[in-house]
């Protein structure tokens, strides 16, 4: 029951830390023109960037939430929250904001990778030491 339980409760986590990121993803297809113009008035940058910018939210929300080569998923978010934070926020409130979704991004995947793991199997035997040790 403690092995499924972690695992749920671990998810909601990820889901949590991943709600900042899946609503801008989110924002960004729906208003696509709109980001397109603020993109191109501020940064002048074109629509690939806007396209560029939803493909790596969408690999960090989805290696986020699954919980899988969390590394890529991290290296997207930061990819995608530090040079807006720079160029878009006007406010210490979204950068602190934005500093924030980047660290809860970095917790799970230092706490949830270790630097010995290899895949499935690895996850498995460290549940089964943790759990042992209870």
């Amino acid at each position: 029951r403690f092995r499924y339980g972690m695992k749920i409760a671990t998810l909601l986590t990820r889901l949590l830390v991943a709600s900042h990121f899946v609503y801008e993803l989110v924002d960004k297809i729906s208003r696509f023109d709109y980001w397109k113009e603020i993109i191109f008035n501020q940064a002048n940058l074109g629509t690939w960037s806007l396209v560029l910018i939803i493909i790596l939210l969408f690999v960090g929300c989805s290696t986020l939430i699954f919980g899988r080569y969390l590394w890529i998923g991290t290296f997207s978010l930061a990819l995608f929250q530090i040079p807006t934070s720079i160029m878009f926020e006007d406010s210490l409130y979204e950068s602190f904001d934005s500093c924030s979704a980047i660290g809860g991004v970095l917790a799970i995947a230092l706490l949830t990778t270790s630097p010995h793991q290899q895949g499935e199997g690895a996850q498995e035997e460290k549940a089964r030491v943790i759990c042992s040790q209870i």
